[in-house]
C-alpha cells in the first residue's frame, strides 16, 4: 500500500518526536551545576575575539556530558558562550538521560552546539542514538526548545536519512543501545 508524502512526513515526524524528547527532559539536572573540564594536547586563546581552540585528543566534560574530538573551538565573545564546535573522525557527544532511560549519544565529522537557541547540528555521516534507537543522515539538526528535528541526506544521494526504532519489548534491553547497522560507524 502506498502512503502519500504528507502522511510519510507526519509518520516520520511522530517517530522522531518519540525518539527525541526535549533536552530538558533528557538531561540530568545536576549536569548544569557541575564544572566544565577540558583536556587537550594544546590550547590557543584569542581573548579579543572570544575564541579558544583546543587541539589534539580533546575531551570536554560537565557532569555526565562528554564531548570527544580532535579539535574543539569555543566562541565566547564578551565571555558569553555562543558556539562550541567539535571536529573529529568522528567527533562524539554523550549524556546520561534521567531515570533508567540510558543515554543519548551522537557522532559526526562536525558537532556544533548553539546554547542561545538550544540547537545541536551534526554534519558529515551524522548519527544520533537515544537509548536503543538510532537516527542517521548526512546532517541532523535538533532544536530542543522547539522540539524540531531536521535531517538531510548527502547531496550526492549516496546516503539517505534513516531511522531505526526498536520494539518496546524486544531488541536491546531497556536503556540499551542497538548495534549499528551493517556498514555504519561503530557507536562512540
Amino acid at each position: 500500500m502506498y502512503c502519500g508524502r504528507t502522511s510519510q512526513f507526519f509518520s516520520l515526524a511522530a517517530l522522531v518526536g518519540c525518539l527525541l524528547a526535549p533536552a530538558e527532559l533528557w538531561a540530568l539536572d545536576r549536569d548544569r551545576e557541575q564544572p566544565v573540564a577540558i583536556e587537550a594536547d594544546s590550547l590557543s586563546i584569542d581573548d579579543k575575539q572570544g575564541l579558544s581552540t583546543y587541539r589534539g585528543n580533546v575531551r570536554v566534560t560537565q557532569g555526565s556530558i562528554e564531548i570527544i574530538a580532535e579539535t574543539v573551538t569555543v566562541h565566547s565573545p564578551g565571555r558569553e558562550l555562543k558556539e562550541v564546535i567539535g571536529l573529529g573522525k568522528p567527533a562524539s557527544f554523550r549524556q546520561m538521560l534521567e531515570g533508567d532511560d540510558g543515554e543519548v549519544r551522537a557522532a559526526a565529522a562536525t558537532i556544533a552546539i548553539y546554547p542561545d537557541d538550544n540547537r545541536v547540528v551534526l554534519t558529515g555521516d551524522a548519527h544520533l542514538w537515544r537509548g536503543k534507537n538510532e537516527f542517521s543522515g548526512n546532517r541532523i539538526e535538533y532544536d530542543s526548545a522547539q522540539d524540531i528535528v531536521r535531517a538531510t541526506a548527502a547531496a550526492s544521494g549516496d546516503q539517505r536519512v534513516k531511522v531505526i526504532i526498536q520494539p518496546q519489548n524486544g531488541g536491546a534491553a531497556k536503556g540499551g543501545v542497538a548495534a549499528p547497522a551493517a556498514g555504519k560507524a561503530p557507536s562512540p
